[in-house]
């Protein structure tokens, strides 16, 4: 099938791509997200917020106050994901390129979130509590080891705890037999996804390429609270009174645990047809609580 640009053609093959994007990097939701298809600008901050938990008293004890915190993500980040081809290239193929290279473009995003999640969690400036453990001795009991640290020093709530580790740390979990043990009794395949699910009080626990070296780190254990996510748009153009030579719109992931929006916009330049593919999005990540112990080997 030929590149057909007459809409805004790839909207619904990137709303796939975005969704996809996210079950890649299940970080996406391991933490406190604020997404909107509203356009914001460069620099401009969204208040994002953690929730407490109540005090369960006896019937008829006077209201307590909600210890609720407000978080100020600032929308530093001002990223894009652009491809190019040429009019000999389109001509070549019989390809939709544009369909194709959807995918990638939305990875790349959902690279780069993870990206500003993972450094985020692995300052020890913001996270000072550690768990110490030889990377040749990564197995079930640091994740026990872990589990404590979150319940008696951090204090955080039982539900919404998360995981990640590189690669190397990852690979000696799946090798130890109580990790192994727990995932095939619940039907699970960690090899396959990346990720060994409801294990020693944790949601998930992620094999996270890329995990930030900082301070010897390999990882880190915390509560979805602990950091917050902001993503928005950028406004469109066109709202200016200016026509865009080509095709333009919000495109917002479909998956409603991580809805966030991207401009994108297609085009194909007059003077020597090629045809550019674009998607623009701001972002900004800051501490939340501080109820993370990051993992390092020293």
């Amino acid at each position: 099938m030929a590149n057909a640009l007459g809409t805004l053609s790839s909207s619904l093959i990137l709303q796939e791509a975005l969704a996809l994007a996210v079950k890649v990097h299940p970080a996406l939701t391991s933490v406190v997200t604020d997404f909107s298809a509203e356009p914001l600008k460069k620099g401009q901050s969204v208040i994002t917020r953690t929730l407490s938990k109540p005090t369960v008293n006896n019937f008829g004890t006077a209201a307590t106050d909600a210890a609720d915190a407000d978080v100020t993500v600032t929308l530093s980040n001002f990223k894009e994901v652009r491809y190019k081809f040429t009019a000999a290239e389109v001509a070549s193929t019989s390809r939709d390129m544009i369909r194709e290279r959807a995918m990638p473009m939305a990875l790349a995003i959902g690279d780069y979130l993870a990206l500003l999640i993972s450094t985020q969690l692995a300052l020890n400036s913001d996270f000072s509590t550690e768990v110490v453990e030889v990377l040749a001795d990564v197995d079930y009991e640091t994740l026990t080891a872990a589990r404590e640290a979150l319940t008696a020093t951090l204090e955080a709530p039982a539900g919404g705890r998360y995981a990640a580790v590189k690669p190397a740390a990852y690979t000696k979990l799946l090798n130890d037999p109580l990790c192994n043990r727990t995932q095939k009794q619940a039907g699970l395949d960690p090899i396959a996804s990346g990720q060994l699910a409801q294990i020693a009080g944790f949601e998930n626990v992620s094999e996270w390429q890329g995990w930030p070296t900082t301070d010897n780190g390999i990882g880190a254990f915390w509560h979805k609270s602990s950091v917050c996510l902001a993503v928005r748009p950028i406004a469109n153009p066109e709202d200016y009174g200016i026509k865009f030579p080509g095709n333009i719109g919000i495109v917002t992931n479909p998956d409603p645990s991580a809805p966030f929006s991207v401009l994108a916009f297609e085009s194909i330049n007059a003077s020597d047809l090629s045809v550019e593919t674009v998607m623009v999005f701001l972002a900004g990540v800051a501490k939340g609580n501080n109820m993370c112990a990051r993992l390092v080997t020293a």
